[in-house]
């Protein structure tokens, strides 16, 4: 066992009262803040890992967002800019370095939990540290806010594939706010639906971006919370895909950065959908209806507007 570095007074003086209280964490910042130039306080000290017998001592860690509710953290030995701080990959650079995606996942009984999505960690070896799925970790989440930072105690355990040696994280955390940092591709502008109201585990969420494409054998239409179009695919918060199939049944699929993993059905859905008119590269559908995935409620009433993707 090794020594697990304390911050019990750090972490009051951080998040306040009610740390700890997994019903007063705070939602990360809203998709409309900026990412901030630097950080926005001094680094604090981190916590320990090791890497099989040997201590390494990850002292600056950070937090950074796409702009959901999920959140990239990051710890290295050696201290980084917010301008270096990215969601996504991290290899490269110097030092050692290990990159958690956390996912405010939604319950299907409507409620929210922090999770450890993924884990990576470069400079221990020639490879990329991978967390075992199976056993994915866990974190305790006291705060968290993109700008703000975060604070939370986590345990979690990665390795090589073929190495027998272990990196094992456990302790408390306070990560500094690097702010929200949309992807560098360009975003399609937003194709909002208010005649639709789509709700998931009970909770509503306002689509953003609707798609209809046009395949061999069936149609498939796409709801998202993020902006999207024929040529870019991005789910958001959440995304939920209605295949319909010319000879009958049909398949859905729920995903996105509040579902950690993708979940898919096949046969009757129970969702009724009625094309409406058509104009240029635009289609009417009707929605009603509710199917279940995997204890995941999806609901949805009304119509919306969908660009029309051809990809016979």
């Amino acid at each position: 066992m090794y020594r697990k570095l304390s911050l019990l007074a750090a972490l009051i003086a951080f998040a306040g009262p009610g740390c700890g209280n997994e019903a007063k964490q705070a939602t990360p910042a809203a998709t409309t803040a900026t990412a901030s130039a630097t950080a926005t306080s001094e680094p604090e000290p981190a916590l320990e890992a090791k890497w099989g017998e040997q201590v390494v001592q990850l002292d600056n860690a950070y937090v950074v967002s796409t702009g959901t509710s999920a959140l990239t953290l990051l710890m290295s030995n050696r201290p980084l800019a917010c301008d270096d701080v990215a969601p996504g990959p991290q290899a490269g650079g110097e030092g050692r370095l290990v990159a958690l995606t956390l996912a405010h996942k939604l319950m299907p009984d409507g409620k929210r939990k922090w999770v450890i999505a993924r884990a990576k960690g470069y400079g221990f070896g020639d490879e990329t540290l991978w967390d075992d799925r199976k056993q994915p970790g866990a974190i305790n989440v006291a705060t968290a806010d993109a700008t703000k930072g975060l604070s939370a105690s986590l345990e979690v355990e990665l390795q090589h594939k073929k190495a027998p040696k272990k990196l094992r994280l456990a302790g408390d955390v306070l990560a500094k706010g690097c702010g929200v940092k949309p992807p560098k591709r360009k975003v399609p502008a937003a194709n909002p639906q208010p005649d639709l109201k789509l709700t998931v585990a009970g909770q509503p969420f306002e689509v953003a971006g609707a798609k209809l494409t046009l395949e061999k054998d069936r149609q498939v239409l796409d709801l998202t919370t993020a902006p999207q179009d024929c040529s870019f695919n991005a789910a958001g918060e959440i995304g939920f895909s209605l295949g319909l199939r010319t000879k009958g049944g049909g398949h859905a699929f729920l995903r996105g950065d509040a579902i950690q993993n993708n979940l898919n059905t096949s046969g009757e859905i129970g969702v009724e959908a009625k094309m409406g008119a058509k104009t240029g590269e635009r289609q009417v559908v009707e929605l009603s209806g509710k199917t279940t995935l995997f204890d995941y409620e999806v609901a949805v009433e009304g119509k919306v507007d969908a660009i029309v993707c051809d990809n016979r």
